[in-house]
């Protein structure tokens, strides 16, 4: 079961990045999964808060948590 929780941020904090901890959760659903529907949930929130799977990986890979 998936929970479709929106957070609605003040405008300001709009274009920051998600907390590390957060990212880290939704690759490793994405990552280890066997759940389709969590997969293409977590695929999602990356994709939402970063906008091209290319800004997902630079940002992945600055912060160790893909390897280079």
């Amino acid at each position: 079961m998936i929970v479709n929780m929106q957070f609605i941020l003040p405008e300001q904090q709009m274009n920051q990045t998600p907390p590390l901890a957060l990212v880290k959760t939704w690759y490793d659903l994405l990552s280890s999964s066997e759940d389709n529907s969590v997969k293409q949930h977590a695929q999602q929130m990356l994709l939402n808060a970063f906008e091209s799977p290319e800004a997902i990986a630079i940002y992945l890979k600055e912060n160790n948590i893909l390897k280079h």
